[in-house]
């Protein structure tokens, strides 16, 4: 599952030019990221009561979804030069 992401963001994000550097980072970065969302997830839940484990996933959504509305508002702004190199 998280190859196939992985898989996908690097050929929809990372430029195809490069750096193998710079690719080993950006993978990385992205599975640091998908251990992060998942151990959050498994602390979100932890045996509790029902309502606090919703609370916290719905916390980590609305995190979520306040990055990528950030990351396509700065799509948005960029200039066409800009698109050789995703931010």
């Amino acid at each position: 599952m998280i190859g196939d992401a992985w898989a996908s963001y690097l050929a929809e994000v990372v430029p195809a030019d490069a750096p193998e550097v710079q690719r080993e980072e950006c993978k990385r970065a992205f599975y640091a990221g998908a251990t992060a969302m998942y151990q959050a997830v498994m602390e979100a839940m932890e045996p509790t009561d029902e309502d606090a484990c919703a609370a916290r996933l719905t916390a980590l959504h609305h995190e979520l979804q306040g990055f990528v509305r950030l990351f396509l508002i700065s799509l948005m702004k960029r200039t066409p030069r800009d698109d050789q190199h995703p931010p």
